[in-house]
C-alpha cells in the first residue's frame, strides 16, 4: 500500500475539488481491473492536507519508462507497447461504462503494477533479432515474458479532472474551473472552444498516448502528430489513426479499441512465445548441442539468419503452437456461446459488460495464471446496457477502414447507443 499526500489547501473550493476527485476515483476503481485502487482517505482539517491510501504501483508511469528506454538506445518493443495500450483501453472501457470520462489521459497517468526496466525491453529486441538474449539480459527476458502475460500491468490513475455524467449538473463545472487540462492530449472538440464532453474525447487522448509512447516525442498540440514508426504493425497504425480522427463520430469507443488491440497484442505475444520456447529448449539442451542448434529469429520486422533447429526444438515449438490452436478454438466456442445466449450476434442486452466479458475470456486464458484472480468489471447495472448490439470486432473493423460506426438511414445511434446519453 502507498500513501499519496495531496498538497494542503485552505481554500474551500479546493477542498471540494479534492473530495470530488476521491469520490470519482472510488467509483471508477470498485471492481475494475485496469484502474488503480484506492482503499481509504483521510483529511487533516488543521493544515488542509489530504492523505490517499492506494495500491503500491512500483512500475511508475509509462512516460518515465519510455524515457529510460530511449536513453538506453532503444524504442519500446511492440509487445510491450501493445500490452500497455490494450490494458489501458480496457481501463477506459471500465470507467466509460460507469458514465465517467477521464479528460486527462496521458502517459504520465498510466501506471504500471510491475517494474519494467530498459534491460527487459532490450532483451525482447535481442530475442526477436538474434533468437536469444545476451548473457547480460537472460534474466531480464524471463522476467519480461512472465510480466507481459499478466492481465493487470497497466492501470489508469489521477481522476482530478474526470467528469461524472451521472452526477448533478451543478457539479460538472468544478474541474473545468480549476484548470489543469493537458491541451496537447485533448481532442479538438475539447480545446477549440466547444468543451464537448464525451467518451470519444478520451479515445482521442488514448490514440495520442500510443503515438507518444512509440515515438517519445512530446507534442505541444495534437496537430503535430504524425504516423507511427514503421517498427510497429500496420494494424496498430490503423487503430491509432482511427482513434485520432478529427471527427469524433469516426472514432471507435474504448471497448472497440480494446477488441482490436487484443488481436494485435495476441499476435505479438505468439511471435515472441515461439522464439522464447525455442530459446528455452536450447537452454535445456546439452552444451554440445547448443552450439549447433541455436534457434533462429524470424520476424516481419527483420531478424536472424543461418543455422537450423534440432528435432527437439521443432517438437517443442509444434506442441506449443498446437496448444495455442486448441485454446483458440475453445475461446471461439465460448464467444459463440456467449453471443448465442444473448439473442444472437446482433442481439442481447449485455452492453459493455458483455463485450468486456468476451475479451476477458481470452485474456485470462492467455495468462495461464490460474492462481491469480483478476479484477473484473462492475455489474451490468453499473456498466449500462444496449439493445441490438453489434459485435465489437465488426465495429473495430469499420473504424480501421475509416468508416463511420453510426447506423445508416440518418439514424444517430452508435453501436453502443448508451454512449449517446453522454452527449449534451
Amino acid at each position: 500500500m502507498a500513501c499519496k499526500i495531496v498538497q494542503a489547501h485552505h481554500d474551500p473550493i479546493m477542498r471540494v475539488y479534492q473530495q470530488r476527485e476521491l469520490g470519482i476515483w472510488y467509483k471508477a476503481c470498485r471492481g475494475a481491473r485496469n484502474v488503480a485502487m484506492i482503499y481509504d482517505a483521510a483529511y487533516n482539517a488543521r493544515d488542509g492536507t489530504a492523505y490517499i491510501y492506494m495500491e503500491l504501483l512500483p512500475g511508475g508511469d509509462t512516460w518515465n519508462l519510455g524515457g529510460k528506454i530511449v536513453s538506453n538506445g532503444d524504442v519500446m518493443h511492440p509487445l510491450l507497447l501493445t500490452t500497455i495500450a490494450y490494458q489501458t483501453a480496457l481501463g477506459l472501457a471500465e470507467i466509460h461504462g460507469r458514465k465517467l470520462q477521464h479528460r486527462d489521459l496521458k502517459p504520465d497517468n498510466i501506471l504500471l503494477t510491475k517494474k519494467i526496466t530498459p534491460g527487459m525491453n532490450k532483451a525482447l529486441w535481442e530475442l526477436e533479432r538474434k533468437g536469444r538474449p545476451s548473457s547480460a539480459h537472460r534474466d531480464d527476458l524471463v522476467e519480461a515474458y512472465n510480466i507481459l502475460r499478466e492481465p493487470r500491468l497497466a492501470v489508469l490513475t489521477d481522476f482530478g479532472l474526470a467528469h461524472d455524467h451521472a452526477a448533478p449538473a451543478a457539479n460538472h463545472g468544478i474541474a473545468t474551473k480549476m484548470g489543469g487540462f493537458s491541451a496537447a492530449y485533448n481532442a479538438p472538440e475539447m480545446v477549440e472552444g466547444n468543451n464537448d464532453q464525451s467518451p470519444w474525447a478520451d479515445v482521442f487522448s488514448f490514440g495520442l498516448c500510443i503515438y507518444m509512447l512509440s515515438t517519445m516525442r512530446f507534442l505541444k498540440h495534437h496537430s503535430e502528430r504524425g504516423n507511427l514508426p514503421k517498427t510497429y504493425s500496420s494494424d496498430l497504425q490503423r487503430l491509432y489513426l482511427g482513434c485520432t480522427q478529427e471527427d469524433w463520430e469516426r472514432r471507435p469507443i474504448a471497448i472497440e479499441a480494446a477488441s482490436k488491440l487484443q488481436e494485435i497484442q495476441k499476435a505479438e505475444m505468439a511471435s515472441i512465445a515461439k522464439l522464447y520456447t525455442a530459446w528455452k529448449a536450447s537452454e535445456r539442451s546439452a552444451p554440445a548441442a547448443q552450439g549447433s542448434s541455436r534457434p533462429v529469429a524470424s520476424s516481419s520486422r527483420g531478424g536472424g539468419g543461418g543455422g537450423g533447429m534440432s528435432a527437439e526444438h521443432k517438437r517443442l515449438i509444434a506442441a506449443e503452437m498446437a496448444q495455442v490452436e486448441v485454446e483458440r478454438k475453445r475461446d471461439d466456442a465460448r464467444r459463440a456461446a456467449a453471443r448465442g445466449g444473448g439473442g444472437g450476434a446482433r442481439g442481447g442486452t449485455g452492453g459493455v459488460t458483455e463485450a468486456m466479458g468476451r475479451l476477458r475470456v481470452a485474456d485470462d486464458r492467455n495468462t495461464r495464471n490460474a492462481g491469480n484472480t483478476p479484477y473484473y468489471g462492475g455489474t451490468s447495472q453499473q456498466q449500462g446496457t444496449r439493445p441490438a448490439a453489434r459485435r465489437p470486432e465488426d465495429a473495430s473493423r469499420r473504424v480501421a477502414q475509416g468508416q463511420s460506426t453510426r447506423t445508416g438511414g440518418g439514424g444517430s445511434s452508435r453501436d453502443y447507443d448508451g454512449y449517446d446519453r453522454y452527449r449534451r
